[in-house]
């Protein structure tokens, strides 16, 4: 019995030694699949992110690429309109200069041919600088604008007085030079104060 006993013993004891051995294994081979396994997760993991960085950093790029296209157009648009603008305005101051004149030479166009000149200059301007206003910038419309409205003003006052003169109508007799003296002092100095503005805007400067 005791032999039996032992044989029985050896035999199970052997068996249990191949069960612990092949759960030693097993375990083993799971956690080498699954090491493999967990770094092959991370190396796609890995390379999907570079992927995914790779487009992020191409469509910061593209949108970068199109915002400074945008606004380079938009710059070039707000220069043109400027010099729209300052091309009809010079204009219109010129023919006003030249409406207010003190003394005027045989051969040059009559008051009534000055004043249409000048009422087709201030035209000119508005008709450009009223639609433009979303590209030119909000202090330059002002100072712009404030600037045209006297130069109508002017027009309109000395052109009312002119008119009381033909009619015979009392009238002050310093009207001519007071309106001459605010065209080329008072107004001539905003006006340059205006062109410095607008070459500031289109970054037109000396170059030491």
């Amino acid at each position: 019995m005791g032999d039996v006993m032992k044989e029985l013993l050896t035999v199970v004891g052997g068996a249990g030694i191949v069960v612990a051995g092949l759960a030693w294994l097993t375990r083993a081979l799971l956690t080498h699949w699954m090491d493999k396994d967990l770094e092959g997760h991370k190396t796609a993991l890995r390379a999907q992110s570079d992927i995914a960085i790779e487009q992020l950093r191409s469509e910061l790029r593209q949108q970068s690429l199109e915002h400074e296209v945008k606004f380079r157009r938009t710059d070039e648009k707000i220069a043109e309109v400027l010099d729209q603008v300052y091309r009809r305005l010079v204009d219109f101051y010129d023919c006003l200069v030249k409406y207010l004149k003190i003394v005027e030479y045989s051969g040059e166009p009559s008051k009534e041919a000055k004043l249409e000149e000048t009422s087709k200059a201030s035209r000119g301007f508005w008709d450009v600088f009223i639609p433009n206003r979303l590209y030119i910038p909000p202090a330059v419309f002002e100072a712009t604008k404030a600037f045209a409205d006297k130069l109508v003003t002017i027009t309109n006052d000395f052109t009312f007085h002119l008119k009381d003169v033909s009619d015979g109508a009392p009238v002050d007799s310093h009207f001519w030079s007071k309106a001459w003296k605010e065209i080329n002092d008072e107004q001539g100095s905003v006006f340059s104060s205006l062109v410095k503005e607008f070459q500031r805007r289109l970054g037109v400067r000396d170059f030491d």
